[in-house]
């Protein structure tokens, strides 16, 4: 699997990216390619898109988006206070995140071929508790 790094900012010590390179090629190890965003501003929403933004009342923490043109995988982190960070347990991860992020690429891959928009996935991090919501967009 080859991570092809296309914006990458240091943060400060304050903040941290939900993954770690290591966990990134591990979590898409089934990916021949990926293209990774590590910014280190917030999320915000791409006009181009033909539909509305979605609320976000957390945190955004990546996108994860595959390109109409040829397919191409885009993984977007934002960086984050790391005490909300801390809130996202293990489990939340493991039992949540990551297999709905899996299941939302095979299953959109497939679809691309066929779909004539662009589709992303955003994953937020409510500050106070920690819960993971997912936002689906298309346009």
């Amino acid at each position: 699997m080859k991570v092809r790094t296309l914006e990458n900012h240091q943060l400060p010590r304050s903040k941290a990216y939900l993954f770690t390179d290591s966990e990134i090629k591990h979590l898409f190890e089934s990916i021949s390619e990926i293209c990774l965003f590590k910014s280190n501003h917030q999320f915000w929403f791409d006009k181009t898109y033909n539909c509305k933004a979605p609320k976000i009342k957390g945190v955004a923490v990546l996108t994860l988006a595959i390109s109409k043109l040829d397919n191409s995988i885009f993984l977007h982190l934002y960086g984050c206070d790391k005490n909300i960070l801390s809130k996202v347990t293990p489990n939340d991860l493991s039992d949540y995140l990551i297999p709905e992020l899996n299941r939302w690429l095979k299953e959109n891959l497939v679809l691309n071929e066929q779909w004539e928009r662009h589709r992303m996935i955003l994953a937020e991090v409510n500050g106070s508790s920690g819960d993971l919501k997912f936002h689906y967009i298309e346009g």
